[in-house]
């Protein structure tokens, strides 16, 4: 459910920053060393519907968030929603998007197992009546 997603991104947003940094490898912008290790991260963060977001809540908070970036035509539609992770439009389940892309698919088959982790165990937490961490989101 809605629900349930929204207590998933919830309790996993503390994570986050961890899957960036196991997963940056991003350093160079234009030929030249940024001196971060993910910087498409900070070129990614120039959207305004980018990054991490504070805790949403409930299903219908978010959906409200999200409706507020459209109708204030921050976002043309739904699809330009790039939060670190998010509902998938299409499907019954959570996107974490924040990691860079993998080089080696050893890494990738280990990021996907720690983010199916993190998922289940948010779902587990929330089922439990556990209340997520309410980590400050600094830009």
């Amino acid at each position: 459910s809605d629900e349930e997603g929204v207590a998933v991104l919830d309790r996993v947003r503390c994570w986050l920053p961890v899957l960036l940094a196991l997963t940056a490898n991003s350093p160079f912008w234009q030929g030249q060393d940024t001196r971060y290790a993910s910087y498409r991260s900070r070129v990614w963060g120039r959207w305004p519907s980018a990054g991490p977001v504070e805790l949403h809540g409930s299903a219908e908070r978010y959906h409200e968030q999200v409706a507020a970036l459209v109708s204030t035509g921050v976002l043309k539609d739904e699809g330009m929603v790039y939060f670190d992770a998010r509902l998938s439009r299409s499907y019954p389940t959570v996107e974490v998007r924040i990691a860079d892309v993998c080089q080696d698919p050893a890494d990738t088959v280990l990021l996907a197992a720690l983010t199916r982790a993190l998922v289940e165990t948010a779902a587990r937490e929330w089922r439990a009546g556990e209340p997520p961490q309410d980590t400050e989101v600094a830009l």
